[in-house]
């Protein structure tokens, strides 16, 4: 995988000793790639001279290296607005919604695979995607559970970030640790910002179908009751959706430095369900045709055509 588009440090990354580590970090992992060594030279000087981003042999602390390798990220982005994927992982919960996308993709260019429902399954199916494929990206599919009055049922919800709504570290042990957050990482998991930008741009008119980007709120709990919806937009009222593998997957992809978005069709609105109705009447009439979009998706974003 060519880490040099979207990359994100990781902590062991993350010093004070300036850009040439970081150039040496990706030239270490570009090398290992099976990519030629003249692409690898490409994406390297690429690098090297992205926007206004300025070299420095030192930064006086590890906030002004945050924050200038932020520019770097913003502008890596900015000026490669037509970066393409070589292999895109998708990673589902359920047997049904594997056969719905294993229809729509039958190439090697994309991998589709069924983790099992719940955020140990999701976090052990990202691992062995990552360990077995090395995919370019990987996309937290499937459906979910919607959330506010602008959703309807077959939209898709895309994540601008995740975070978990069933996790508490406890005041106790660290007061800046929020509700949600496992202590050390971050409070919400972000989304790869050209994945999520390529979802913003999808023409899905002619499908009838809108996209929201905001949050989406994960935890090992099927929401078929508005009280249990209730208590988790008591906590994170901007949620656009909620499911049950996402951050999951996200905060697998984090520690291992792979571009990530979810991206998931509504099946249903807790807020005005009854007993799961909704989710059952997805499955049985508008399943069919709702995983299309994520297709239309993918490919925008692979070098070479699905087949």
């Amino acid at each position: 995988m060519v880490k040099g588009e979207g990359w994100h440090p990781s902590p062991s990354t993350q010093t004070s000793t300036g850009l040439s580590e970081v150039n040496e970090v990706i030239e270490v992992n570009e090398v290992n790639d099976n990519s030629s060594a003249a692409d690898n030279a490409v994406n390297i000087t690429t690098i090297g001279n992205v926007g206004n981003f300025e070299r420095s042999d030192n930064f006086d602390n590890f906030d002004n290296f945050e924050k200038n390798f932020d520019n770097f990220e913003k502008n890596f982005n900015n000026t490669n607005p037509e970066r393409k994927m070589k292999r895109i992982g998708i990673i589902v919960a359920m047997d049904k919604e594997l056969q719905q996308l294993q229809q729509l993709f039958t190439g090697d260019n994309v991998v589709v695979q069924k983790c099992g429902i719940g955020k140990v399954n999701a976090a052990l199916g990202a691992q062995r995607m990552i360990n077995e494929f090395h995919p370019d990206a990987i996309i937290s599919s499937g459906c979910a559970g919607g959330n506010g009055d602008e959703l309807s049922i077959s939209d898709v919800v895309v994540s601008s970030e995740v975070a978990y709504h069933d996790v508490y570290c406890g005041a106790a042990i660290d007061t800046t640790t929020v509700y949600g957050q496992v202590q050390g990482l971050p409070a919400r998991f972000p989304a790869d910002p050209w994945l999520v930008e390529k979802a913003r741009q999808l023409n899905v008119g002619a499908m009838k179908i809108t996209i929201h980007v905001g949050l989406i709120a994960t935890g090992d709990w099927f929401v078929d009751t508005k009280e249990k919806m209730r208590e988790i937009i008591g906590h994170y009222p901007d949620a656009k959706a909620v499911d049950m593998e996402s951050a999951a997957i996200a905060h697998t992809c984090y520690v291992n430095n792979v571009p990530f978005i979810s991206f998931r069709v509504v099946s249903d609105i807790p807020l005005r369900d009854t007993d799961a109705s909704q989710y059952h009447d997805f499955w049985n009439t508008v399943a069919d045709r709702s995983f299309f979009v994520t297709r239309t998706f993918v490919e925008s974003l692979l070098s070479e055509p699905t087949e």
